[in-house]
């Protein structure tokens, strides 16, 4: 769509980032010696890219460690800028301003951690944890250094119905240690149960809400935050809430 004064938000820019082809950024120049008005929808793409590279880099800095496929540390990097990411940003900025939205970022913004949990969790899908094949004994190793480094017996959770365990693995959020259990539906769907010291108190209830597009249920006890996320609608997820809730509330008592 382009805009009054003949020129796109998308156009626009391009002409921002460098990116607009010669003829283009010569009529946008020209345009800008006798239109005010241009002007000002050019400033205000500039502030709403800015805006959203910074509000880009906050999320680039909280977003959880990817596991290492080989066991080994993950190895963290910023992902360098290249123009193609300025001009995303560019674009995402010019249909703001064509909507006339505005927005506002401060650290009362920034993601919770069952947010990010969620986050995370929707990339996953089946083949993530198909080809999973730990021996029980590795499984219990990997249980036994989470919940030493938790402080939390996760050793002897039961067996959840319709619920196939594949890994155990440490995360973390905000320098908190946060383990992540995962699983296999019997339909395939992957699911985690994921345990992080918060220091809360103890809530009676267990809440369940949708997250990043998947059922979560939440609780607290005794210092710790748990969460279970899955596919949503899955039939599985609430009796195995209810189930791990259980066993990890006479875990920590």
């Amino acid at each position: 769509m382009t805009a009054k004064g003949g020129f796109s938000d998308q156009e626009l820019s391009c002409y921002l980032d460098g990116e607009a082809p010669d003829d283009l950024a010569r009529a946008i120049a020209c345009a800008l010696e006798t239109d005010p008005a241009l002007t000002a929808r050019l400033d205000a793409l500039k502030a709403g890219e800015a805006a959203f590279v910074r509000a880009m880099d906050k999320a680039l800095i909280a977003a959880p460690v990817m596991p290492a496929l080989d066991d080994s540390p993950a190895v963290r990097q910023a992902p360098a800028r290249t123009p193609w990411t300025y001009g995303l940003a560019g674009v995402a900025a010019g249909v703001i301003a064509a909507i006339g939205l505005s927005w506002q970022f401060s650290p009362s913004n920034e993601p919770g951690w069952r947010d990010v949990v969620a986050s995370y969790q929707s990339l996953y899908v089946t083949e993530t944890l198909a080809l999973v094949n730990q021996t029980p004994a590795a499984q219990q190793a990997d249980l036994e250094r989470l919940s030493a480094s938790l402080g939390i017996d996760l050793t002897s959770l039961p067996e959840a119905p319709g619920l196939s365990f594949k890994r155990a693995q440490q995360l973390g959020f905000k320098g908190k240690p946060l383990a992540q259990l995962t699983f296999l539906t019997t339909d395939g769907g992957p699911v985690a149960l994921c345990i992080v010291r918060t220091g809360g108190d103890t809530s009676p209830d267990m809440t369940a809400e949708v997250l990043s597009g998947l059922d979560t249920y939440t609780w607290t006890h005794d210092g710790y935050g748990v969460l279970l996320v899955g596919p949503k609608g899955s039939p599985y997820l609430e009796e195995a809430a209810e189930t791990f809730r259980s066993a990890l509330n006479n875990a920590t008592t």
